[in-house]
């Protein structure tokens, strides 16, 4: 077979394998967020709040999402600098 009659392999099939990895995550989240809907007292730092704890979880995974997005962002930066001077 030649390049051009092989189907699946290559970019689309890590995409395809990425998006199934990822809506199951958001399906895992979503079943724990909704086995946590009593409050809670949540204490940080110097803070203090009375709150259901699902907007406490949700909070936590947007600011993890967040990092890691811009921690993705920036080694892939540093990488493309450092490539570049090479």
């Amino acid at each position: 077979m030649t390049e051009q009659q092989r189907p699946d392999e290559g970019p689309a099939t890590w995409q395809r394998i990425k998006l199934g990895a990822g809506i199951a995550a958001i399906a895992v989240l979503a079943l724990f967020l909704l086995q946590n809907l009593q409050s809670a007292d949540i204490n940080f730092l110097w803070f203090s709040w009375h709150t259901r704890m699902i907007w406490a979880l949700l909070a936590a995974a947007a600011f993890g999402g967040a990092g890691t997005i811009l921690i993705g962002a920036f080694i892939r930066r540093h990488e493309r600098r450092d490539s570049d001077d090479r």
